[in-house]
């Protein structure tokens, strides 16, 4: 009986499994079961119908795209340049001189007095026609008007005679060279033909003005 036990103590130490081995094996089967794990979901995943992955895609709210304001740069202002004003010198004696821009003479003027003499001037410094304010008895007065490059363009005259009942205004109007153009004279009061002949043309040959008439025929009746 003892020799018997002896054999069995034996036999049961050589069988006993190393612990070593023992966790070895134990790792590489959790290894196989994790790796089952994942082919099996990606399996799994295989076996959906894109449809079904399409129509979840699309389910999902799209989130707000954010706009960011843009600056629209303001067209600048274009700044005009200012247009060159006629100069106008004026001497110690009171004498008044308006100039073209290119700065030859366009108009003189006398200092002040009863009889106050204007000339007019064409660009290469000819005197082409005068003026004269007048305050006597009688009085004549001119106001001029020039265009922005110096010439001048129209003169507005009255004329008082004095112990008359009527007065006298004419519109003289002239070319950028400052020759005269034509006038239109006008009495106060006035008959019904010299409103219509009222008109002057310049005659530049002459150098005078030529008076524009207008004859009104009449109808006589028949014998």
């Amino acid at each position: 009986m003892k020799n018997g036990l002896a054999f069995l103590f034996i036999l049961l130490v050589a069988c006993k499994p190393d612990v070593t081995e023992v966790s070895n094996l134990q790792q590489q089967i959790d290894s196989l079961s994790l790796e089952l794990k994942t082919l099996k979901q990606e399996i799994q995943k295989d076996s959906i119908p894109k449809e079904v992955l399409v129509e979840e895609k699309e389910s999902q709210p799209n989130k707000p795209t954010v706009l960011k304001e843009v600056e629209v740069p303001q067209p600048k202002e274009e700044i005009a340049p200012k247009k060159k004003e006629n100069p106008v010198v004026s001497s110690k004696n009171d004498t008044t001189y308006h100039y073209f821009n290119d700065g030859r003479l366009s108009v003189k003027i006398a200092p002040r007095s009863e009889r106050q003499k204007i000339w007019i001037y064409l660009p290469n410094g000819e005197v082409i026609y005068e003026l004269e304010n007048i305050l006597m008895s009688y009085s004549s007065h001119n106001t001029l008007y020039f265009r922005t490059d110096g010439s001048l363009e129209r003169v507005s005259s009255s004329f008082n005679p004095g112990a008359s009942l009527y007065m006298y205004k004419t519109e003289t109007y002239f070319q950028t060279n400052n020759e005269p153009k034509y006038k239109l004279e006008e009495k106060t009061p006035n008959t019904l033909e010299e409103q219509m002949n009222n008109k002057w043309l310049w005659n530049s040959k002459t150098r005078s003005w030529v008076k524009q008439e207008i004859v009104i025929e009449t109808n006589f009746p028949k014998q």
